[in-house]
């Protein structure tokens, strides 16, 4: 018969398991819908416009390690979450995804802001075509606000993961990409 800590170590084994499970269901949703929707806009979207849209997707990709928190804390935000809840200590998990929160939305969304604000200067570094100005700006404007409004979301997300609920954030994420995949199609 097993001993007490021989069971825990399998349950152990057996939830880290099911989480690389639900993580690499999660990523193979993700890259065919990702690899569909690219197809469709590349067969549907004349090179010039689909430039303007990389060049929108290349400015936003720059905001999350522009702030700090971005770069450096989520990961030990959700270690320190996650070993808070392992101990019972609910407190100061919720301190902890609070602080985080707030460090968050404090240097995630006024970097956001600020690109807002300089879309113009921004897209002036590449080779824009002057007729399509407007449009990359435009383009350009709509990532950076899904971006301010999905920061708001991340709290959400780092207490199902420090929850160590990935069947959770696999079925929110493959949802979403999957309604991405059929907003391309439609």
């Amino acid at each position: 018969m097993p001993s007490s800590e021989e069971e825990e170590l399998r349950r152990y084994a057996i939830k880290i398991g099911k989480n690389a499970l639900y993580n690499l269901v999660r990523e193979a949703i993700g890259f065919t819908c990702r690899f569909f929707v690219l197809l469709i806009m590349v067969s549907n979207i004349p090179p010039l416009e689909y430039g303007i849209y990389a060049i929108a997707r290349i400015i936003t990709s720059w905001i999350g390690p522009a702030s700090f928190f971005g770069f450096f804390a989520v990961g030990p935000a959700i270690k320190y979450t996650s070993e808070y809840l392992a101990k019972k200590e609910h407190e100061k998990a919720r301190s902890m995804l609070g602080f985080s929160a707030l460090l968050n939305w404090f240097t995630s969304i006024p970097v956001a802001i600020a690109f807002l604000f300089c879309v113009g200067v921004l897209i002036g570094f590449f080779n824009v075509p002057p007729s399509l100005l407007q449009e990359a700006i435009y383009i350009t404007s709509i990532l950076i606000l899904n971006l301010i409004v999905s920061a708001l979301s991340y709290p959400f997300v780092w207490s199902v993961v420090a929850h160590q609920r990935f069947d959770v954030v696999a079925s929110i994420d493959s949802s979403f990409t999957i309604a991405t995949l059929l907003t391309a199609v439609y």
